[in-house]
């Protein structure tokens, strides 16, 4: 009766997609993905002797691998840790929101009946490392609970690490394999888990190759990591220096001077396509030319020397990319954004550019917006189902006996409530005992 309802409500909200198969709807899969690997649903049947384990992340804090999912990569993929526990047969849930490879070498396969891999974000895909070929995987992504018409036959499960998810988990749960889930372990920053315990300190291990994960798209290695994890990785290896708004006076101060590393017709096409209307094209072009009059850098980062731009990183006033005069750039996106702030440093020997090393300031501007309010800290918890009861506890939690700031005047502030408390019981008393007296 509950696939019946479902059916009819996904039926009535999205008519269309009746006829759509697989993970990626209607029609073919995309390039390099296997329309087997797409349209698999674990079968109900891999639950009837085995416990369902719920593990969920949102983003580790690991550092992340030199490896991507995707024909749209958002970003590198993070490690997450496993460990084997008893032995018991299970069916893992393994669910994140960013890009997750969850490394199962430490867990026999023989005791995995299946895998349910997901992710809550649309164009987010993971992979399972240390998992033999025998062991059926389901890949889902963008799964959050809403569901459409072709998915009713193979219900996805929630791939939400919160725990307002967890009566729609209970109730899919039911609904596609007959049972609740044994146990679940969420973390949002967490990135190791034993199959028992729980939630673990982070485990140090060897990173897996790319050639032992087994994803729903092929693994793209990495010879630079994406965005602000590239930069730093540039940092690290020497290639690029912070520097500070200081030394870009310093700079100034010593003659040199600053000029844009591309040409306008260069700046254009980083903006706007080729076949933009001319008048679009003039109106940057002045804009530009204008811009180019008064540049200011204010921090950013330092080149002596031949690097390649991370994918996705976006230089501007506040985290500019400044090269000396001999150094050379490549750039891996054709579209860098608004007046990308890619400048060189002529006037000055190379040899005698000082940078003081500090990283650039870039304070969080949301709290200017009216109506920002900063997102409340998501705890882990652990949940265990007996029955039609769960249990949740929450292990990475402190609770502190200390008083908080202000511990005197809350303890004296309490004592004087009791003392007035107490006063007016007395007065209260002596008051009743003359009234009754009369």
């Amino acid at each position: 009766m509950k696939k019946v309802a479902l059916f009819v409500a996904a039926l009535v909200s999205f008519p269309a997609a009746l006829m759509a198969q697989g993970m990626f709807g209607p029609g073919s899969p995309p390039p390099g993905v296997d329309q087997k690997d797409a349209e698999f649903c674990l079968p109900s049947q891999a639950a009837d002797e085995a416990e369902i384990v719920t593990l969920a992340v949102e983003e580790p804090n690991r550092i992340p691998l030199m490896m991507q999912f995707g024909p749209r990569p958002d970003g590198p993929a993070s490690l997450v840790t496993v460990r084997g526990g008893s032995g018991t047969p299970i069916v893992l849930h393994l669910i994140s929101k960013g890009s997750v490879v969850w490394d199962l070498r430490e867990v026999s396969s023989s005791r995995i009946k299946g895998v349910l891999l997901y992710t809550s974000e649309r164009n987010v895909y993971s992979g399972v490392a240390g998992l033999s070929d025998d062991v059926p995987i389901e890949y889902g992504a963008g799964i959050t609970g809403r569901y459409h018409a072709y998915e009713i036959e193979c219900l996805k499960v929630p791939a939400l690490a919160d725990l307002n998810s967890l009566p729609t988990l209970t109730k899919a749960m039911n609904v596609r394999f007959g049972k609740s889930p044994a146990r679940m372990y969420a973390t949002p920053d967490g990135d190791a888990f034993d199959l028992d315990e729980g939630i673990i300190d982070p485990i140090e291990v060897e990173a897996p190759v790319p050639e032992a994960v087994r994803s729903i798209f092929p693994v793209k290695t990495l010879d630079i990591l994406p965005g602000e994890a590239g930069i730093h990785q540039l940092v690290m290896q020497g290639s690029l220096k912070p520097f500070t708004r200081q030394d870009a006076q310093s700079w100034a101060a010593a003659g040199g001077s600053l000029s844009s590393a591309f040409s306008i017709d260069e700046r254009i096409l980083m903006q706007i396509p080729s076949g933009a209307p001319e008048q679009m094209r003039e109106q940057m072009r002045d804009r530009i030319a204008s811009q180019d009059k008064n540049i200011q850098v204010y921090s950013g980062y330092f080149a002596s020397s031949k690097f390649t731009l991370p994918t996705g990183f976006r230089p501007s006033p506040n985290n500019a990319i400044v090269l000396a005069p001999d150094a050379e750039i490549t750039l891996t996106d054709d579209r860098l954004g608004m007046l990308p702030a890619i400048y060189r440093l002529s006037g000055l020997d190379p040899e005698n550019i000082q940078t003081s090393g500090s990283a650039p300031d870039q304070p969080d501007r949301r709290e200017a917006f009216s109506g920002y309010e900063e997102e409340e800290p998501r705890h882990a918890f652990e949940a265990t189902w007996s029955g039609d009861k769960v249990e949740i506890s929450f292990p990475k939690m402190e609770v502190s006996a200390s008083p908080a700031h202000g511990e005197e005047e809350t303890s004296w502030a309490w004592l004087l409530a009791v003392a007035l408390g107490v006063l007016a019981l007395v007065l209260g008393g002596l008051v009743f005992y003359f009234v009754r007296r009369r």
